[in-house]
């Protein structure tokens, strides 16, 4: 695995999972500040208590500065986020910055990218094409040859393979489609203006409308479950779509969606634009043709699409594309950030306790060398039990 593309791919995610997290920062930050406030605290307590029994000031400021662990405080969030990330790319998840699982906690809207992600990725063309001749869809295949659009799969499945190179060169505009020179002649495969029940794109072959294509895609199974459960738990769920609006509307009726939150007929600038309008918003779409939108929401996550592009312009991409690891990763994210309040409130809880115990005289250097491990055994502990639940 590690020496395949997708293997390369994992270990530049486990590389940069966690550099540049924000919650690791910021709990380096405390634990230098905790570890300043107990030589402070030690120290004044050694020069004020001196005057009555220097000795024993001396056992207790020093016990208190081998009691006290602000390692702990410093590990416990790295390894809470270690094991969520764990527990992600267990369930197919790949995470590429953990700092995805505090915005996650803080979300209110998911926005649905229509097209393989509420529908199933693949299309299936439902058109006779008999009256197309062998040229035209050898064209078609040039066309699609390097795309990864749905329709693009649909092509290759009702056409075949090229049977030799076209000359000639296709460039694919992401929401729009695809265009070519191929033979002399300028081709465009572009979505349709019908009014239809179906997802369609026109051939054109130098301005003049050579066939309409119609394809079908099938609603994932388990969509209008999950948007329940959403909803249930209080998110707000948009429908964004690039198709036209009674085929989007049609979609979003059949799946619960206001008719305020249904959005048809969006280019990828617009879904961008979109989304910067919708604080606290997390985006599930397709990785190549979303891609702007995706880095446009607070949360992008890629559902489909190749993984290698589709990991450059998301936080998050489902190896799963099933809509339950939408739940599953939401629930993941609240777990870590849970555990991690959970990890420093065992540590903020040992130092302040111990090192109150420390200084009343409860506790000597040695009982103190003895209990100084405990901290981290605690986060530890911690860590495990909260990853189990």
């Amino acid at each position: 695995l590690a020496n395949t593309e997708f293997g390369k791919i994992l270990e530049i995610v486990n590389k940069f999972s966690l550099s540049r997290n924000r919650l690791v920062s910021v709990s380096d930050l405390w634990s230098q500040r905790l570890l300043l406030t107990v030589i402070a605290v030690a120290l004044s307590f050694l020069a004020i208590y001196w005057f009555w029994f220097p000795e024993e000031a001396i056992h207790r400021s020093l016990a208190l500065l081998i009691l006290a662990c602000p390692c702990a405080m410093a590990f416990g969030v790295p390894l809470a986020m270690t094991s969520a990330l764990k527990r992600a790319k267990k369930e197919g998840i790949l995470v590429r910055d953990a700092n995805v699982f505090e915005k996650t906690k803080t979300v209110k809207t998911i926005a649905f990218d229509k097209t393989g992600t509420l529908t199933d990725s693949k299309l299936s063309l439902i058109d006779d094409c008999r009256s197309l001749s062998r040229a035209h869809k050898q064209v078609i295949l040039g066309l699609e040859n390097q795309s990864l659009h749905p329709i693009a799969f649909a092509f290759r499945e009702a056409f075949g393979v090229l049977s030799e190179p076209l000359k000639g060169f296709s460039v694919e505009v992401p929401g729009c489609g695809v265009r070519g020179y191929f033979n002399g002649h300028i081709y465009e495969l572009i979505a349709s203006k019908e009014q239809d029940s179906y997802s369609s794109c026109t051939l054109i072959e130098d301005g003049i409308e050579i066939f309409t294509f119609h394809f079908e895609a099938t609603a994932r199974p388990e969509a209008l479950e999950v948007l329940t459960e959403l909803r249930g738990r209080g998110y707000r769920t948009v429908l964004i779509s690039g198709d036209k609006k009674n085929v989007t509307e049609e979609m979003g009726r059949r799946f619960g969606f206001h008719s305020a939150d249904i959005f048809s007929e969006m280019t990828p600038a617009g879904k961008a634009t979109l989304l910067k309008s919708l604080p606290n918003c997390l985006m599930l779409g397709d990785g190549v043709n979303d891609s702007l939108a995706l880095l446009s929401a607070d949360v992008g996550i890629a559902v489909s699409g190749g993984v290698g592009v589709a990991i450059k312009s998301s936080q998050v991409y489902f190896a799963n594309p099933s809509l339950k690891s939408l739940v599953k990763f939401i629930d993941i994210s609240n777990s870590a950030i849970g555990l991690i309040r959970q990890n420093l409130g065992v540590s903020i809880i040992y130092n302040c306790v111990g090192g109150l115990l420390a200084l009343a005289g409860f506790i000597n250097p040695f009982i103190a060398a003895l209990l100084m491990p405990l901290s981290s055994s605690f986060i530890l502990f911690s860590t495990w039990l909260g990853s189990r639940q």
